[in-house]
C-alpha cells in the first residue's frame, strides 16, 4: 500500500511539472516554473474605473513565455494601456494609448509541494519612450492537498520622463500580495486575492498606502487556462489632505477586472 501511495505521489508530482501552467491566481505570483523548453503564450486584458472623476481604463499584455531550466523561466511581454478621461462630466473625454515592452525572469528556490514551503526570485523590467520600471519579488507559497497558499512581498521602481529635468519624476511602490485558492479537482479552482500597495514619491515622500480584495477564479483544461480576477479597492489606510476619505479615488480606481487566457505546453 505505501509503495503504490509514493507511486502514485510520484506521478502526480510529474504530472504537474510537465503539463500545468505556473500559476493559479492573476495578482498573486508562485513559485513554480515551465519545464525546461516548455513554451506558453499568455493574453491579459485589464479594465479599470471608478473615482473622482471619469476613468475607464485597458491594459493589454501578450507574453511569451519559456523555460530555460527546470528551475529558471523567462519572457518577454507587449504593453497596450489605453485610458479615456475627463476631469468632470461637461469635460470632453481624452484618450491616450501607450506601448512599452518588458522582459520577466523567475528563479524556483524550492517546491511547494516537497520542501516546507516553495520560493522563488522575481524580477521584470518595462521600458517605453516615457517611462522605466524595475518590479522584483520575493515569492513564498504552499500546496496542501486542495489548498493553495502564496505570498509576494513587492517593490517596483517607476522613473517617469518629463519635457524638462523638473518634470521627471521618481517612485516606489513597495506591495504585499496574498492569494487563497480551494481547488475542485485538478482544473478548477475559487478563491481570493488581496493588495495592499503603496506609493512613496522622491517628491512627494509617502503618498498612498491602499487595500485591494476580491474573488479569483481558475479553470484549466489539456493545454490552455482560463483566471478571472475581481478587485474592488477596500480601504484607504493613509489619509491625508488630498486623500481623506476611506478610499483614494484620484490616482487610484474602485474596480479592476482581470482577465487571463493561457495557451501552455506549446
Amino acid at each position: 500500500m505505501k509503495i503504490k501511495k509514493l507511486v502514485l505521489l510520484s506521478f502526480l508530482l510529474v504530472s504537474y511539472s510537465l503539463f500545468s501552467q505556473d500559476r493559479e491566481f492573476l495578482q498573486t505570483y508562485q513559485s513554480s516554473t515551465l519545464p525546461k523548453d516548455t513554451k506558453d503564450v499568455e493574453i491579459y486584458n485589464t479594465f479599470s474605473t471608478g473615482g473622482d472623476s471619469y476613468y475607464r481604463g485597458l491594459y493589454q499584455r501578450l507574453e511569451f513565455e519559456i523555460g530555460l531550466t527546470n528551475h529558471l523561466q523567462t519572457s518577454m511581454y507587449i504593453n497596450i494601456n489605453t485610458v479615456s478621461s475627463a476631469i468632470n462630466d461637461t469635460s470632453r473625454i481624452n484618450t491616450t494609448t501607450s506601448f512599452s515592452v518588458s522582459s520577466e525572469w523567475k528563479l524556483k528556490l524550492s517546491n511547494p509541494y516537497k520542501n516546507i514551503v516553495g520560493s522563488a526570485l522575481y524580477a521584470e523590467l518595462l521600458v517605453s519612450p516615457q517611462e522605466f520600471e524595475l518590479e522584483t519579488k520575493i515569492i513564498i507559497d504552499k500546496n496542501i492537498e486542495d489548498e493553495i497558499f502564496a505570498l509576494n512581498m513587492v517593490n517596483e521602481f517607476e522613473m517617469e520622463s518629463g519635457i524638462t529635468p523638473s518634470d521627471q519624476q521618481n517612485e516606489n511602490h513597495p506591495e504585499l500580495d496574498f492569494g487563497y485558492m480551494h481547488m475542485f479537482g485538478d482544473h478548477f479552482g475559487i478563491g481570493l486575492e488581496f493588495r495592499e500597495n503603496n506609493t512613496i514619491s522622491h517628491n512627494e515622500g509617502w503618498e498612498y498606502s491602499t487595500l485591494f480584495g476580491g474573488p479569483t477564479i481558475f479553470y484549466s483544461g489539456k493545454s490552455n487556462s482560463i483566471v478571472l480576477n475581481v478587485l474592488p479597492q477596500l480601504r484607504n489606510f493613509h489619509k491625508t489632505q488630498y486623500d481623506s476619505g476611506n478610499l483614494v479615488m484620484g490616482d487610484y480606481q474602485r474596480w479592476e477586472v482581470r482577465l487571463l487566457f493561457s495557451f501552455n505546453g506549446l
